[in-house]
């Protein structure tokens, strides 16, 4: 800025700023911000309508494709350990096979070998291979 010339803020001061540029109306709307053929000239209104239908849908697409098939899943698996019994042939969560020799609410002890006994957590049992499949002559 050259030093001759007025500064800005002397001259709001005086009161000799000029005004500033006026803002011009986009074209085909009058001086109120109206369409001319009647609209508002906002944006148009979304398909989906309301964001509250939006989640409607995101909840209903969770339940139908993770939450009801999950329970399905657990009450399958419930009935499972429920349905277990002493002779039942079974895979444990690690990979061991084994028959249930003894079993209480927590507790499944399960031969593995003649002479093998094993005790495990009842959840740790991941499905049954045969059910009942061979009674062994030293159960109990």
């Amino acid at each position: 800025m050259n030093r001759f010339e007025p500064q800005p803020t002397l001259l709001l001061q005086q009161g000799t700023l000029p005004p500033p540029p006026s803002v011009q109306a986009p074209a085909g709307t009058t001086e109120t911000g109206a369409d001319p053929a009647g609209g508002t000239g906002g944006p148009a209104p979304s398909p989906w309508g309301s964001p509250l239908i939006l989640f409607g849908l995101l909840f209903l697409f969770m339940w139908f494709f993770v939450i009801r098939p999950e329970r399905r899943r657990q009450k399958e698996r419930t009935a499972m350990l429920g349905a277990l019994g002493k002779g039942d042939e079974v895979v444990t969560n690690g990979g061991m096979i084994g028959t249930i020799a003894r079993m209480d609410e927590r507790v499944v002890v399960l031969k593995v070998d003649d002479n093998v006994r094993l005790k495990f957590d009842r959840n740790s049992i991941a499905r049954v291979a045969s059910p009942k499949q061979a009674k062994t002559e030293d159960e109990g």
